[in-house]
Protein backbone atom coordinates (compact mmCIF):
# COMPACT_ATOMS: atom_id res chain seq x y z
CA UNK A 1 0.00 0.00 0.00
CA UNK A 2 1.46 3.72 -0.48
CA UNK A 3 1.77 6.25 1.82
CA UNK A 4 1.06 9.68 0.61
CA UNK A 5 1.70 13.51 2.50
CA UNK A 6 -0.57 15.21 4.96
CA UNK A 7 -1.42 18.46 4.85
CA UNK A 8 0.41 19.21 8.23
CA UNK A 9 3.70 17.42 6.39
CA UNK A 10 3.61 13.67 8.24
CA UNK A 11 3.26 10.47 6.14
CA UNK A 12 -0.21 8.97 6.18
CA UNK A 13 -0.84 5.64 4.80
CA UNK A 14 -2.75 5.72 1.83
CA UNK A 15 -4.48 2.01 1.01
CA UNK A 16 -6.30 3.50 -1.50
CA UNK A 17 -9.28 1.55 0.00
CA UNK A 18 -10.72 4.13 2.44
CA UNK A 19 -11.94 7.05 0.57
CA UNK A 20 -11.81 10.68 1.21
CA UNK A 21 -14.76 13.08 0.92
CA UNK A 22 -15.43 12.64 -2.81
CA UNK A 23 -14.16 9.55 -4.41
CA UNK A 24 -15.62 6.25 -5.01
CA UNK A 25 -15.42 3.56 -2.96
CA UNK A 26 -12.86 0.76 -4.68
CA UNK A 27 -14.70 -2.14 -5.31
CA UNK A 28 -14.33 -5.15 -3.28
CA UNK A 29 -13.09 -7.31 -6.23
CA UNK A 30 -10.47 -4.78 -6.84
CA UNK A 31 -9.24 -5.21 -3.33
CA UNK A 32 -9.35 -8.93 -3.10
CA UNK A 33 -7.68 -9.29 -7.10
CA UNK A 34 -4.96 -6.78 -5.69
CA UNK A 35 -4.27 -9.28 -2.70
CA UNK A 36 -3.64 -12.15 -5.01
CA UNK A 37 -2.10 -10.55 -7.48
CA UNK A 38 0.35 -8.29 -5.32
CA UNK A 39 3.40 -10.58 -4.10
CA UNK A 40 4.29 -7.95 -1.42
CA UNK A 41 1.12 -8.58 0.57
CA UNK A 42 0.97 -11.54 2.16
CA UNK A 43 -2.36 -13.55 1.15
CA UNK A 44 -2.58 -15.68 4.57
CA UNK A 45 -2.89 -12.53 6.70
CA UNK A 46 -5.90 -10.98 5.17
CA UNK A 47 -9.51 -12.60 6.48
CA UNK A 48 -12.72 -11.71 4.61
CA UNK A 49 -16.18 -10.99 6.59
CA UNK A 50 -18.85 -12.27 4.43
CA UNK A 51 -23.04 -12.96 4.97
CA UNK A 52 -23.25 -16.57 5.15
CA UNK A 53 -26.95 -16.49 3.36
CA UNK A 54 -28.07 -20.10 5.19
CA UNK A 55 -27.19 -18.92 8.80
CA UNK A 56 -27.73 -15.34 8.27
CA UNK A 57 -25.02 -14.57 10.24
CA UNK A 58 -21.56 -12.66 9.50
CA UNK A 59 -18.77 -15.22 9.28
CA UNK A 60 -15.11 -14.77 8.83
CA UNK A 61 -12.77 -16.88 6.72
CA UNK A 62 -9.11 -16.61 5.63
CA UNK A 63 -8.81 -15.36 2.25
CA UNK A 64 -6.87 -18.67 1.19
CA UNK A 65 -9.67 -20.83 2.39
CA UNK A 66 -10.05 -23.55 -0.81
CA UNK A 67 -13.92 -23.14 -2.17
CA UNK A 68 -15.14 -26.50 -1.01
CA UNK A 69 -18.72 -25.00 -0.45
CA UNK A 70 -20.06 -23.11 -3.65
CA UNK A 71 -20.64 -24.52 -6.67
CA UNK A 72 -18.46 -23.59 -9.51
CA UNK A 73 -14.90 -24.10 -11.10
CA UNK A 74 -13.52 -21.07 -8.96
CA UNK A 75 -10.93 -22.85 -6.03
CA UNK A 76 -10.27 -19.73 -3.58
CA UNK A 77 -13.75 -19.12 -1.62
CA UNK A 78 -13.49 -15.76 -1.34
CA UNK A 79 -13.78 -15.47 -5.26
CA UNK A 80 -16.57 -18.46 -5.29
CA UNK A 81 -19.40 -16.11 -3.37
CA UNK A 82 -21.20 -12.92 -4.16
CA UNK A 83 -19.16 -9.65 -4.10
CA UNK A 84 -22.75 -8.04 -2.39
CA UNK A 85 -21.90 -10.89 0.69
CA UNK A 86 -18.63 -9.99 0.97
CA UNK A 87 -18.62 -7.16 4.34
CA UNK A 88 -15.03 -6.49 5.55
CA UNK A 89 -11.78 -7.02 4.63
CA UNK A 90 -9.39 -7.19 7.17
CA UNK A 91 -5.40 -7.49 7.02
CA UNK A 92 -4.01 -8.57 10.63
CA UNK A 93 -7.03 -7.48 12.52
CA UNK A 94 -7.35 -4.13 10.80
CA UNK A 95 -10.17 -3.24 8.49
CA UNK A 96 -8.55 -2.12 4.84
CA UNK A 97 -12.00 -2.43 3.21
CA UNK A 98 -15.57 -2.36 4.12
CA UNK A 99 -19.02 -0.91 3.36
Amino acid sequence: FAKRKRADGDDDEEDGLNPTKGEKLVPVVEVLRRIKWDDSLPSAEFTIQYLDRILETLETCSFDNPNESVKGTEELFVFAIPEHRIYKVLYKERVVWDR
